[in-house]
């Protein structure tokens, strides 16, 4: 059985998390290695909250 209820679940089954913003009207990706590395990867996905002041981290530019 698959899990993805974390950030690190997420990531170690190679899927992403899309974040989209109202103000700004784009839609990005979640860096989930930075998100790990800041000692996020065991917050459960629907505990996860982004907020204005550090969403232009959280952009993935392709």
């Amino acid at each position: 059985m698959i899990s993805m209820g974390t950030i690190e679940q997420l990531r170690s089954q190679n899927h992403t998390l899309a974040l989209y913003c109202l103000s700004g009207s784009r839609w990005g990706e979640a860096d989930l290695e930075w998100l790990i590395q800041i000692g996020q990867g065991d917050k459960p996905v629907t505990e996860a909250r982004f907020r204005y002041r550090i969403v232009e981290r959280l952009w993935r530019h392709a």
